[in-house]
């Protein structure tokens, strides 16, 4: 077999001297175009669009080959079918659709020329407008929830020669771009998600061969994580509690002030702000904007080399929203966030046992494992309980009410009546077997212990009297088919 250059058409004997030539090839078709068509896999050039496709399809065929399997004629006449130069689509490259104030955004981009062939390429070439995009989008609306969609024309044979389309969309995750954040690396995860999903529609899509790329859209939402903002009354339950520190601020730095009330507390009025703003700037606030959301809490506390948990409670019942990871050489600080309406606040939990005395009957000093908010009436029992509840993620146990403590059958009524129930026991006597010593090079099965059967009893239960007496036998060398 001989392999020729897509150039010069030299001949090779091994398609790698071929592809090495092709490389440093530098005869010239016989095009008058200067026109160069680069492969998106290799980047060798070619002046015309049919050199280009026939060397994509000897060397990089386009997930239409399944399972290693021969590419038969339908996939060949598909990808050797030469693409339409759509001129003008030059102005039209994307298409633009928002809603909600422009919250919920979708940008399309088109496929220019041999893009729409070549969806790896595809990708690679789109990057960059896609990161664009998400750029875009977050200098408009701040924090952005995206993900992106590619939808794609598909081909197959059917009976009796005919051919059936279909344009399914493959979708990638969903991210999350904060300010700030490098899109770069969820980029190339969305891309291969959205391939593999591709490749496995294929494989397992009873030879469906991809023809052409449609579009990729950019779907963005504004995301509005939680974060504290300006002051807000407690409820009652937690005003009187005694455990909390409620700083009244006018501003949307409640998060800073509750975080300073725990690194300095006042001996009098704590709720007042004054007692804080000599620290304000003792804190490393860089790339911490106000309000402050729980997203951005793992951030402060590397930067300030502080352990900081936060808390929620609703309706009476607390639970844990976020549980930091540092090491327990740091200085600890529990926050409660409360939300209401459209006004959202942190405070600092000064005390927890008494913070989470209000849920609790028991009056006295409890210490509370943060991760499952269980109480332990001596600290070395939390120590030991600590271990095991850290292998899992943070949740509130509610044991059942009394009276609901129970599982048990009720319905009785639903269950169906059966004729016969028979109830059978069986004995057998142990006798001691001799046996030789197992080699100890190999390995073996040391017979000790031979049962032999000596008796068996069974009883029949029936609403019939007379089938329900019991029946026993009894013999010292019964053989094992009498019971059967």
């Amino acid at each position: 077999m001989k392999f020729n250059c897509n150039k010069c058409e030299k001949s090779f004997s091994r398609d790698n001297l071929r592809k090495r030539h092709e490389k440093t090839c530098k005869k010239q078709t016989n095009s008058n175009s200067n026109t160069k068509f680069t492969c998106k896999h290799c980047g060798v050039p070619f002046d015309t669009y049919e050199l280009l496709f026939k060397h994509a399809i000897d060397n990089h065929p386009l997930n239409g080959q399944q399972g290693g399997e021969a590419r038969n004629e339908n996939d060949i006449a598909i990808h050797n079918q030469a693409p339409t130069v759509d001129t003008s689509n030059k102005n039209n490259r994307y298409v633009r659709k928002g809603a909600l104030g422009d919250n919920v955004y979708q940008t399309t981009i088109i496929p220019e020329k041999g893009e729409k062939y070549d969806i790896l390429g595809f990708f690679t070439e789109t990057k960059n407008e896609v990161d664009n995009e998400l750029v875009m989008r977050r200098d408009k609306i701040r924090d952005i929830k995206w993900y992106l969609n590619v939808r794609v024309e598909m081909e197959r044979n059917i009976d009796g020669g005919r051919k059936e389309k279909s344009s399914p969309y493959f979708r990638s995750k969903t991210y999350t771009a904060l300010a700030n954040d490098e899109n770069d690396h969820n980029l190339n995860e969305a891309f291969q998600k959205m391939n593999a999903s591709l490749e496995e529609f294929i494989h397992k899509g009873s030879d469906w061969v991809v023809k052409k790329i449609i579009s990729l859209e950019v779907n963005t939402v504004k995301y509005s994580p939680i974060a504290g903002s300006s002051y807000m009354e407690l409820p009652t339950n937690l005003r009187f509690s005694g455990g909390l520190v409620n700083v009244k601020n006018e501003d949307h730095k409640c998060f800073l002030w509750s975080i300073l009330a725990g690194l300095h507390p006042a001996q009098r009025n704590p709720n007042q702000v004054l007692h804080y703003r000599k620290y304000e700037h003792s804190m490393d606030l860089t790339g911490i904007d106000f309000p402050v959301s729980l997203s951005k809490v793992e951030k402060f506390e590397k930067q300030n080399d502080l352990s900081v948990n936060v808390f929620g409670c609703e309706d009476g019942v607390v639970f844990p929203l976020y549980l930091s990871k540092m090491d327990n050489g740091y200085k600890e600080i529990n926050l409660l966030y409360l939300s209401k309406e459209n006004n959202s606040h942190y405070c600092w939990i000064k005390n927890f046992s008494r913070f989470l005395g209000h849920t609790r009957k028991h009056h006295g000093q409890l210490h509370y494992c943060h991760r499952c908010l269980h109480g332990f009436i001596r600290k070395d029992l939390l120590d030991k309980h600590r271990p095991y509840c850290d292998k899992f993620d943070f949740q509130k146990i509610e044991l059942p009410e009394e009276g609901k403590n129970i599982l048990e059958f009720k319905d009785f009524h639903k269950s169906m009546h059966v004729g016969f129930t028979i109830y059978a026991d069986f004995e057998a006597l142990t006798r001691k077997m001799d046996s030789c010593l197992p080699d100890p090079n190999i390995s073996s099965t040391t017979h000790c212990t031979k049962f032999e059967a000596c008796g068996y009893a069974y009883q029949v239960v029936c609403t019939n009297s007379n089938y329900t007496k019991p029946q026993l036998f009894t013999e010292v060398k019964m053989p094992w088919n009498v019971f059967f």
